[in-house]
């Protein structure tokens, strides 16, 4: 019974503090995200929005197209400049191709910073929503039919 009474006491303590709400994040430049006037990187963005579930999977798939960007865009600077060093057959065709990877890199960097935006969008709607209801409350009495407790949130 004591170890019961613990655990529910610990529930109590810890109820409050999961039941408050997060700041929003602020979008400053395309890629400068901040809450509460610190710089976040996108690792931080993706943990800060993984309650919300739509917003944790645009951040994330976000964050990946832009990981494939910068491969890309390394692969296709390497091309253009082995055609440019090395004497090949058709430095013009290696030069054009690696252009192109470049450019499809810048592309899908661009997607990728517009994905962990619409995601950041998400969750702050979802805050703006979600702030507008009742906040949890714990509420503890005598009622007509006895002692009750009472967790609404």
């Amino acid at each position: 019974m004591k170890k019961l009474l613990l655990l529910f006491g610990l529930y109590l303590l810890i109820l409050p503090s999961n039941a408050q709400d997060s700041e929003p994040i602020t979008i400053v430049k395309r890629n400068h995200y901040y809450q509460q006037d610190v710089r976040l990187r996108t690792k931080t963005i993706k943990e800060i929005v993984k309650p919300n579930l739509i917003a944790f999977q645009e951040v994330k798939s976000g964050r990946s197209m832009i990981g494939w960007s910068y491969g890309i865009a390394f692969f296709s600077g390497a091309m253009i400049g082995s055609g440019i060093a090395q004497p090949v057959e058709s430095p013009g065709a290696m030069i054009g191709v690696g252009a192109a990877g470049v450019v499809g890199a810048i592309i899908l960097d661009l997607a990728g910073l517009r994905r962990i935006e619409r995601g950041v969008n998400t969750y702050n709607s979802s805050l703006s929503s979600s702030s507008s209801r009742n906040p949890a409350s714990l509420k503890f009495g005598i009622a007509d039919h006895g002692v009750g407790l009472t967790v609404t949130f």
